[in-house]
């Protein structure tokens, strides 16, 4: 539906009387002809024209209802039309259906009967288009809807699993300028990720470098996230194995043992056990370099649950193959002695 726009005024054309010459505005106005309050005056014409009241008389035109917005009230750039044959806003409507609601907003019609549901594959599709196209207002109303949608039960997996979702969440997660943008892609990335049948994609689209490089800088929420994410992703071979080869894998997990939540240890735990009984004599050392060999101790050392401690005993004990027990010890004080 294009959007409507009311005549521009170098269109407009003015007829100064029998005999005459026909004018559009623009040449009157460079010809000094009309002037702002001087009028118009020419043989054959009394009447002056004040071109201020004429814009003003211009622009006081109204924009027919059918092109307003019944949310915003304002003029629509990028309409969509509902089954309920309500025109809105995209990026208006998105946002509505993101916190929740599942009506039309004039006519209160439910959404989520057979004849009109969203969670069809061809209207997931047409979403998902929106997160890769759309403002960054648009993607995170997209990854939000997404992610209520996948709420619902009857939503099956092979309706969020595309390869355009994927890539879009990425470039999403990846784009540090909007942390709002970050914290929704890694939320509706880690509830896809719930799915078994999902995370060989996600690997395959190469989320996990990514992902491992962001870590330094998250917040605390979206550091859990992103860890939880890898952590369901190492269960997988595809996903120990782009573990491994990311270079910055263990030096950065490692960081986070026992320096946020205990949820972040465990998590940070698991990875480094996956990576590291993967390649024990690749990974263990550079584990151990990287100061895993302390961290693991504090851990021991700590109030932390049962389960955490007999884990990091189990790390420790496999890091500890690939040196005597004199390097070993002496790793493990170089490394308390730095930190």
């Amino acid at each position: 539906m294009p959007m409507y726009q009311p005549n521009s005024h170098r269109n407009l054309r003015l007829d100064v009387g029998a005999g005459g010459q026909i004018l559009d505005l623009e040449t009157a106005i460079k010809d000094g002809i009309l002037g702002g309050g001087g009028g118009l005056v020419c043989a054959g014409v009394t009447e002056k024209l004040d071109l201020k009241k004429m814009i003003e008389e211009l622009e006081s035109i109204e924009v027919p209802s059918v092109f307003i917005c019944p949310i915003s009230l304002d003029p629509m750039q990028d309409p969509v039309t509902l089954c309920t044959g309500q025109t809105y806003e995209r990026s208006n409507i998105l946002k509505w259906f993101s916190l929740g609601h599942c009506t039309c907003p004039t006519t209160m019609q439910e959404l989520w009967d057979d004849t009109a549901n969203l969670r069809q594959p061809a209207k997931i599709s047409l979403v998902v288009d929106m997160l890769n196209e759309g403002s960054i207002e648009t993607k995170i109303n997209c990854t939000k809807l997404i992610e209520m949608l996948i709420g619902r039960k009857d939503l099956g997996s092979e309706n969020v699993s595309s390869l355009s979702l994927l890539a879009g969440l990425l470039r999403l997660v990846k784009d540090k300028r909007h942390p709002n943008g970050v914290l929704a892609g890694l939320g509706l990335l880690n509830t896809i990720c719930l799915d078994e049948s999902i995370r060989n994609s996600v690997v395959s689209i190469g989320a996990v470098p990514p992902l491992v490089e962001l870590l330094p800088g998250l917040n605390n929420e979206c550091l859990e996230l992103a860890l939880h994410i890898l952590e369901v992703l190492s269960t997988i071979p595809e996903g120990r194995l782009a573990l491994k080869d990311c270079a910055n894998t263990i030096p950065n997990v490692v960081k986070f043992l026992m320096s946020k939540s205990e949820s972040c240890t465990q998590l940070a735990l698991t990875i480094l056990w996956a990576v590291c009984n993967l390649a024990p004599e690749e990974c263990a050392a550079l584990a151990v370099e990287a100061g895993l060999a302390a961290k693991l101790l504090l851990v021991i050392q700590s109030g932390c649950n049962p389960v955490l401690k007999q884990r990091s005993v189990e790390l420790l004990k496999l890091c500890s193959l690939n040196y005597t027990a004199t390097i070993f010890i002496s790793k493990c004080k170089l490394s308390r002695t730095i930190e």
